[in-house]
């Protein structure tokens, strides 16, 4: 993109660092041009903000968590240089939960999981309105045992339509008898047959050969120089994505960053260990995971720029899964911007993740971007590089498998 947008970028990200709300509208107003019908929300530190109600952030049990995607909730909205306070709560459910719900609906013992996820039920039914179940659908799109995925969604349909006073009293979802939860499975089901569904799943395919790519190429490069410092194996990533891929997709590089930096102590991290006889299917999985991260926020780019009767959204995700849970909070927002014109969300994280890459950035890696670098990358990249991306992602799963073999 254009120096004029590279700065947008680094201003608002030192904005959103400060809190500070006449920042803030200054740079609106300072890049209203570039901004055009993009819509922003950020986290501010006056007390002079009333603490949003939102369903926020919470435990239920060890197990279950749901986590708001901004690092706060005192919100300034922005809109075509005007704020508003309407807002919604979209809340993304994982495949876990969902599945948990099938399993609960057809009365399936749930184990270990059985109190903390009748907690997060009982929590949930007031916002259960909020809920979609878009990742693990996006997940199961090629699945083919298309009975395991409709049973599954019919325990979600279930779980929506359950009124809290019902669990309270019966301490179950309601049955099919009493409503209509086998048509919100069926039409879930029509709907991933349908052709805009197939473009969101080419979407969510192409985002998913991304984040699967990085994962494994920062696997490999942790495998074969384990005790090299983190600058030095991200510069390697660097390198590799510049080189082969001639793309640098920000999320991903900063979670390749985190495990560089953290490794085995971040918990989402600690399945990638070189003898494990599953490495390719862990990292799939975890792919899956960063994949679901991002075409949330894309979603909610398209959904944003409606007109002003359309609430703002501040998505939040619901999980079972401790690991990306964990990560997710490494990346909760001080600021997130729609942009509706490049089709595209621009995310500014806390200080304690931005900080240290920054100082990264400044080293060795930085020369990966400069304006020459940039350009040199815009000159090569293809619009379409599915294909690539498959070769590429092929020839490391390969590479997975011969270390696999060392051990």
């Amino acid at each position: 993109f254009s120096a004029r947008r590279r700065d947008l970028i680094e201003d608002f990200a030192n904005g959103a660092l400060t809190g500070d709300v006449g920042t803030i509208r200054r740079l609106w107003s300072q890049y209203s041009e570039e901004l055009g019908a993009s819509r922003g929300v950020f986290v501010v530190d006056s007390t002079a903000f009333p603490r949003l109600p939102l369903p926020g952030d919470r435990d239920f049990g060890r197990s279950g968590f749901l986590r708001c995607w901004m690092a706060g909730d005192r919100l300034i909205l922005i809109r075509e240089g005007s704020e508003d306070f309407r807002f919604s709560s979209p809340i993304f459910c994982d495949s876990n939960f969902v599945s948990l719900c099938g399993a609960f609906s057809a009365g399936r013992d749930l184990g270990t999981l059985s109190g903390d996820f009748k907690q997060a039920i009982k929590d949930l039914l007031p916002y259960a309105s909020y809920a979609n179940a878009y990742p693990y659908l996006l997940e199961t799109a090629e699945n083919s045992n298309r009975d395991k995925v409709r049973a599954s969604l019919l325990g979600f349909a279930c779980f929506k339509l359950t009124s809290p006073e019902h669990f309270q009293k019966t301490g179950r979802f309601i049955g099919t008898e009493t409503c209509s939860p086998n048509e919100i499975a069926d039409e879930a089901i029509k709907i991933t047959n349908g052709q805009d569904f197939a473009t969101l799943a080419m979407w969510a395919t192409n985002r998913f050969l991304w984040s699967k790519v990085t994962l494994t190429k920062a696997a490999l490069i942790h495998f074969d120089r384990p005790g090299a410092s983190a600058c030095s194996k991200l510069y390697a990533l660097l390198e590799f994505l510049h080189s082969e891929l001639a793309r640098l997709h920000q999320f991903d590089i900063y979670a390749a960053f985190r495990f560089f930096e953290l490794t085995s102590t971040e918990p989402f991290f600690r399945g990638l260990q070189r003898n494990s006889p599953g490495l390719n299917d862990v990292l799939r999985a975890m792919a899956w995971d960063l994949t679901h991260w991002r075409i949330t926020l894309e979603l909610l780019t398209i959904e944003s720029w409606r007109s002003g009767s359309v609430p703002f959204p501040i998505p939040h995700f619901l999980s079972f899964d401790r690991g990306f849970v964990s990560l997710l909070e490494s990346f909760q927002f001080r600021g997130l911007i729609y942009d509706v014109d490049h089709r595209r969300p621009e995310f500014f994280f806390k200080r304690d993740l931005l900080e240290p890459v920054s100082k990264l950035l400044e080293k060795k890696c930085a020369t990966f971007y400069s304006r020459e670098s940039m350009l040199n990358r815009s000159q090569r990249a293809t619009t379409s590089d599915d294909d690539k991306l498959r070769e590429v992602n092929s020839e490391l799963e390969a590479s997975v498998e011969k270390v696999i073999l060392k051990k």
